[in-house]
């Protein structure tokens, strides 16, 4: 696998790869497979995985080749994300034309949000589950 730079590295997160190398002491098995979950921006680059606690160089994996299924599995997780930001900031809008402000404050947000939740949910054990989730 060619150096990667740390933009196409961070492109890696999520990803499947093959052990082809144990130098290094990360315990892992030749052919064993992990999952990369976080890039290390370093000199060299450090990739940690799902399989235990020590990283990894590029020299000691491969890239598996993504499959149909994880690409419809990754796109799915793109499109709710892409919603629920798309919800987040109509919100907002939302919330900056009703009180007539140019600029957003978080905390005067959050106040609506609840308000908001209060007046439209019915169940009150639903209300205090999502302001509960507002608070956090």
């Amino acid at each position: 696998m060619k150096k990667l730079t740390v933009a196409e590295a961070d492109k890696l997160v999520g990803r499947e790869v093959r052990i082809i190398s144990t130098a290094g002491g990360h315990g892992l098995a030749i052919d064993s497979i992990t999952t990369i979950k976080q890039v290390n921006h370093g000199n060299p680059i450090t990739y940690y995985h799902t399989s235990s606690s020590t990283s990894l160089k590029e020299s000691q994996f491969e890239l598996l080749p993504q499959t149909k299924e994880e690409i419809t599995k990754n796109l799915k997780k793109l499109k709710k994300v892409y919603e629920e930001q798309t919800k987040k900031l109509k919100d907002k809008l939302e919330y900056l034309k009703l009180s007539n402000s140019e600029t957003y404050d978080e905390n005067e947000f959050r106040v609506y949000r609840a308000l908001k939740i209060i007046d439209t949910e019915k169940n009150e054990f639903t209300k205090a589950k999502l302001v509960a989730k507002l608070l956090n």
